[in-house]
């Protein structure tokens, strides 16, 4: 990567979160709707990795 390529993260807004959770007859602070958010990008940004790792390391198979 080059210095002048970033890292971009997707965010999830905690507004999105705080919506999820009403759906479900659920009610979040504004701080707790920002740590779910940020735990959410994290855990997403966790899976991906994961998954791309697991991509590189299973063998293809012959067609």
């Amino acid at each position: 990567m080059s210095e002048r390529e970033e890292r971009r993260f997707v965010e999830i807004p905690r507004e999105s979160v705080r919506l999820m959770a009403e759906s479900t007859g659920l009610e979040l602070s504004d701080e707790v709707a920002a740590l779910l958010a940020e735990d959410v990008c994290y855990r997403l940004r966790e899976a991906t990795q994961l998954s791309v790792h697991e991509a590189h390391q299973t063998p293809e198979a012959d067609g």
